[in-house]
């Protein structure tokens, strides 16, 4: 995985809440799964901020609970710069 790479949400917990109409394991919409394949980094860092918001963590945080600390951290880094 390179630097300019942001990984899936997805924890392989692939159940959706019928009410909520979010996934039970990385907690995105329906339209957020369904998109996330066309989407670019930038427009997959903004789903990362949505799903930092929704758990009221930082983004890096957020981040670092898929990828780690370090890995999180140069994610952020290099699109705030972007």
């Amino acid at each position: 995985m390179n630097a300019a790479t942001v990984p899936s949400p997805c924890i392989s917990v692939c159940q959706l809440d019928p009410e909520s109409r979010r996934c039970l394991g990385c907690s995105r919409s329906i339209e957020q799964i369904e998109a996330w394949i066309m989407l670019d980094d930038r427009e997959r860092m903004a789903v990362w901020a949505q799903l930092a918001q929704h758990f009221d963590v930082d983004l890096e945080t957020a981040l670092a609970s898929r990828v780690g600390a370090g890995r999180a951290r140069e994610l952020v880094r290099s699109h705030e710069s972007g």
